[in-house]
């Protein structure tokens, strides 16, 4: 074994090596799908159109489901940064909800705690958010096709706008449901 092919880590097999026969073996494999659907479509032509919507359908919903995983790790990524903070706040209006001597003035410091302390929490997950959704984001644009691009960062951003969404949903009632906002 010659020096180049130390460093290449790469397998002689008759003079090919096994990163060439690599290259070789996707295009191969197609132009035999391609001549399998080609003689197909000749034959069984109705069944080949007919046949091919449930086909596309099902590889898109794929794709979108393989999405909807990554974007909803990328956002409760971001939740679990401030989840720690979010279950203090909570807690504590909770605790204060059921202590005997609540007074107006108390009631107000505590809504006024309780807005400072969601302005921060949603200013930090916003930011790990966004930072997240940037780091995807800059991942996408690496890709060759603009309209593959276009398409996929807005399905991204739309999902994650949805499942920020579902966040809300959970947290609003259990928020409202303080004493200080009854």
């Amino acid at each position: 074994m010659n020096e180049e092919q130390k460093k290449d880590h790469s397998i002689s097999l008759g003079g090919e090596t096994l990163h060439q026969i690599e290259r070789v073996v996707p295009i191969s494999l197609v132009i035999i799908v391609g001549a399998i659907i080609i003689a197909t479509s000749s034959y069984l032509r109705a069944w080949f159109v007919n046949g091919m919507w449930p086909l596309v359908l099902l590889a898109v919903g794929a794709l979108l489901v393989i999405l909807m995983v990554r974007v909803g790790f990328t956002v409760i990524k971001a939740f679990f940064l401030v989840s720690a903070e979010l279950s203090l706040i909570v807690f504590l209006s909770q605790s204060y909800c059921s202590s005997v001597g609540r007074t107006f003035s108390s009631d107000s410091a505590l809504r006024s705690l309780l807005f400072v302390s969601f302005c921060y929490i949603a200013f930090t997950f916003f930011g790990a958010l966004y930072e997240s959704l940037k780091e995807r984001l800059v991942a996408i644009g690496k890709g060759k096709g603009v309209v593959q691009k276009i398409f996929i960062s807005t399905a991204y951003l739309l999902i994650a706008g949805i499942c920020v969404g579902w966040i809300y949903a959970i947290m609003q009632p259990i928020v409202t449901s303080l004493c200080v906002f009854q």
